[in-house]
């Protein structure tokens, strides 16, 4: 008898999460990922980074860049979180004719980029609240490395050691690497 009333349970359960997917508009066409971050133009992100005391996020992108769509649909969503305590910015690096005003200087999106240090996709920069570079890595990185990077700004530690060492004490490198998935991180640490 027991079994008999508790029976309906699931079914209950079931409607109520799909009566509240429906509500949120998971059916009706919309995507399964949260929304893409706010991306504003340099100029805008630096100021705000400058005001809020926040890192800049400078992601530089190209359309046709299968990476770039790999990190923005699979790694950034996994990561929103870190994403959201930074001010953020994206450059097209195959922008050459749109000007901006980025620090008093007009220039393209590609060539900001350049002046960054980037000069393939997907690139990111992390820039501190006075718009100095932290750090930049460039290539597809797994939403773990990637995480990893973001709380290397978000959490302050940029100011007290290297990207390698931040690594380091978060994880011990996996059996048989010397630094596990940070690639090549302590040359891409600007000084």
């Amino acid at each position: 008898m027991t079994i008999r009333r508790f029976s309906a349970l699931p079914i209950l359960l079931l409607a109520h999460v799909t009566e509240h997917a429906v509500s949120e508009g998971l059916y009706a066409g919309e995507s399964h990922l949260p929304a893409s971050p706010l991306w504003q133009p340099l100029q805008q992100a630096l100021e705000v980074g400058r005001e809020n005391s926040q890192v800049t996020l400078v992601y530089v992108y190209a359309r046709g860049c299968g990476p770039c769509r790999l990190m923005e649909a699979q790694v950034m969503p996994q990561v929103r979180p870190l994403l959201e305590q930074l001010a953020l910015a994206r450059l097209d690096i195959a922008d050459h004719s749109t000007r901006m005003v980025v620090n008093d200087a007009v220039v393209t999106p590609s060539a900001a980029a350049r002046n960054l240090g980037i000069d393939s996709t997907p690139g990111f920069v992390l820039l501190d609240p006075v718009g100095q570079p932290i750090i930049r890595e460039t290539g597809l990185l797994g939403a773990r490395l990637f995480g990893m990077f973001l709380a290397y700004a978000t959490t302050g530690a940029y100011r007290f050691g290297s990207f390698a060492e931040y690594c380091a004490s978060k994880s011990p490198p996996p059996a048989g690497t010397a630094h596990g998935e940070s690639r090549s991180s302590e040359r891409s640490t600007v000084p």
